[in-house]
Parts: C-alpha cells; sequence; structure tokens
C-alpha cells in the first residue's frame, strides 16, 4: 500500500493512502509494509507484516499495490487468491512483458478487475487534450515531453501518454540514451510518429540533477505547455497579423492550474465506478502491457546497439 508520502490529514492528497481517506465512499482498512516505517503507522490504521494476515483480518473489498517494481509481481498474484474484487497496480506491471500478460490474463480469467495508475489518464487536463486532438479539432504538427529516470521505470507514463493524446504509435527511433537512474533501465531519447502526430520528440533529462516531466504541443490553432510538476497548462493561440514582421504568431501564455493534483481523487473515483457496476477501468492492465511492451523493446534496441 502506498502510505509513504503525505499527512493522514492533508487535502491535497500525494498517495494511495491520502487519497481513500479523503474519498467520502471509501475507508483505509490496513496497511501492510515489512519494512513498516513511521509515516505507514501514522494512519491510524493497523498496520501488518504479512499480506496474509491483513487480507484474513480486514476482508477488503480492493487493494492498492505500491511496493517497489521487483515485488509488485508477486503481490499482484498473492492478491489474486484473495476474495478481493478489484486490484491498482502501478507502474510497470512487471519486469518482463511475458510475466505482465500472465498476471493480466489470470486477472481476465479470475474476474477480478484490475487498474493500472497511469496518472496522467486520471486528470481532466489530460483527457481533454486527448479529446481535442482525437475529435481532429486540432491537429498536432509536433511534440515534445521531457522524462527521466529510466524508459522502464518512468518512461512507460510518457509513451503511454504519447498514445493516449496522439493514438497509436506507428514507428519510433532512439535518438540517445543515458544511464540516470539504474544501468539495466537507461533513459532513452526518442522519435516517435503516431496516427495523430508525426513528430514526437521524447526527450531525456537527468534524474540525479532534477525530477522534472513536462509536455508542449504544437496544433495547428494552438501551442498547450503543461509545466510545474503538472501544476499549471499555458495556453497560447495563433494570431493573425501580429509581430514584426506581421504574421500569423502566438499569442501570451494564458495560464490555468491543472487537476492533476487530484489524480489520485480521480482514480478512487474510478474504482467506486467499477466496484459499483456503471464504469469500465480508465487505465487497464492491456494498457499497462501495451506501454512496458514498447519500453522493453527499447531497452532491448539499445542494448544490441
Amino acid at each position: 500500500m502506498g502510505a509513504g508520502q503525505g499527512a493522514a490529514d492533508s487535502t491535497d492528497p500525494v498517495s494511495h493512502a491520502g487519497a481513500i481517506v479523503a474519498h467520502s465512499r471509501l475507508k483505509l482498512s490496513a496497511i501492510c509494509d515489512v519494512n513498516a516505517s513511521m509515516d505507514a503507522k501514522s494512519w491510524g490504521v493497523p498496520v501488518y507484516g504479512s499480506l496474509e494476515l491483513a487480507l484474513e483480518e480486514t476482508d477488503p473489498d480492493f487493494a492498492v499495490v505500491a511496493v517497489p517494481e521487483g515485488a509488485q509481481l508477486n503481490v499482484l498474484e498473492h492478491l489474486l487468491q484473495s476474495d478481493v474484487k478489484l486490484v491498482v497496480a502501478e507502474k510497470p506491471l512487471a519486469l518482463k512483458v511475458s510475466e505482465a500478460e500472465d498476471i493480466v490474463s489470470c486477472y481476465k480469467e479470475s474476474g477480478k478487475k484490475l487498474i493500472v495508475n497511469m496518472s496522467r489518464r486520471f486528470s481532466a487536463t489530460y483527457s481533454r487534450m486527448a479529446e481535442i486532438f482525437r475529435s481532429k479539432d486540432e491537429l498536432p504538427i509536433c511534440a515534445t515531453i521531457y522524462y527521466a529516470k529510466g524508459v522502464r521505470h518512468n518512461g512507460v507514463h510518457g509513451l503511454d501518454l504519447v498514445e493516449y493524446l496522439f493514438g497509436d504509435i506507428t514507428s519510433w527511433t532512439p535518438l540517445y540514451h543515458r544511464i540516470d537512474y539504474d544501468a539495466s533501465d537507461p533513459s532513452v531519447a526518442l522519435f516517435i510518429q503516431t496516427k495523430l502526430c508525426p513528430q514526437v520528440f521524447f526527450s531525456v533529462l537527468d534524474e540525479r540533477l532534477v525530477t522534472h516531466f513536462e509536455v508542449d504541443v504544437f496544433t495547428d490553432r494552438r501551442r498547450y505547455t503543461v509545466d510545474s510538476d503538472h501544476r499549471r497548462l499555458s495556453t497560447r493561440v495563433i494570431l493573425e497579423g501580429v509581430g514584426i514582421p506581421r504574421g500569423r504568431r502566438f499569442s501570451s501564455s494564458n495560464y490555468s492550474s491543472t487537476d492533476y493534483c487530484k489524480s489520485l481523487e480521480n482514480l478512487m473515483n474510478n474504482v467506486v465506478g467499477v466496484l459499483d457496476g456503471h464504469e469500465d477501468v480508465i487505465c487497464s492492465g492491456e494498457d499497462g502491457i501495451k506501454s512496458l511492451k514498447l519500453a522493453c523493446a527499447i531497452l532491448e534496441h539499445v542494448r544490441d546497439v
């Protein structure tokens, strides 16, 4: 369970535990943490060192898995044997595509619902952008996404976002890679083409220097930039007859706040909707496999070069 960030009484949850506590329909029953920290104990619920015991004594409707990526598969397998109806998993689902495919198949066969926390899919800001591009109200010309901390560990967020905004990736070309997180998982810069955008630059930063994720999109009518740790959206429209020399140029930025800080709350809304039976899963195991498969193919290509 993700309980290591934020405070139990926070109005702006930054952990799964906080989002559960903040939701009117949900109750945090327990936390399972093999290395129980003071953060985990601050939530005022039982903290277990054994997942089996936690499930036996609390009988939850759903579980959230927020553990180191190498440990997630084992926990997901354990939860398959429980009575939970739904599981929220972090990315990547597993370290290998075959493992992710097997666990998603097992969940499907069991009837248990599996949600993958690709957090940008749970932000209305990104959902509105995706709707604009997919409806072809505006035509994307060029986009750049900045990321760091490994193409498998963190890059899957960006790769998933590329397809969420611009449709299926039709081609990708590695340009550069840097080891800034784990030697087995370098951050890889790419040139990507998709069904809706002919130029997507997947640019690498350095996690050792700064944690940062930024999105910049040019369309035939506007420029959208999401920055400030996803908290701010800058929108500029194309104006006629401005600048020197006169021409079609972008206006000054119109800044607005995004709802990204509510992504975990929106995730929990989806949990409730799925359990109630009136919503579909927003980001499925199959979605998680798709971005992991691409990340692993990129890593394989880089290793072979």
